[in-house]
């Protein structure tokens, strides 16, 4: 991971760093759940500041995960929104509606193709 946090460093400028943190707060997020969030996985932090907005939109609004689980679950922004996280989650609330399935989503979206 420290070698992510160097390239994470190197990558982005000064600026582009904090537009990105304000992706984040304007969710909610506070200084030390961002910190964590890059602590436990630099590359969250490196798309795009809408990509990221995409992504939190979808995970805290959609399916209503809170800044302290995002950020102790970092592996959720390393995924494709449209090819991962969405189809899973589809696939998730059809089985739910239909009763065969108790899980929540982040436990699937975890599994191996």
């Amino acid at each position: 991971m420290f070698m992510y946090g160097i390239h994470m460093l190197c990558s982005l400028s000064e600026k582009s760093i904090k537009s990105r943190r304000q992706v984040f707060k304007s969710f909610g997020w506070t200084d030390f759940h961002i910190s964590e969030l890059v602590r436990r996985s630099p590359p969250a932090i490196l798309p795009s500041e809408e990509t990221n907005r995409k992504k939190l939109d979808f995970l805290m609004n959609e399916l209503g995960y809170d800044p302290d689980y995002l950020a102790t679950h970092s592996a959720l922004f390393t995924y494709s929104l449209k090819k991962r996280l969405m189809p899973r989650h589809r696939v998730l609330r059809v089985l739910k509606e239909k009763g065969l399935l108790d899980y929540k989503f982040y436990s699937a979206s975890l599994k191996n193709e």
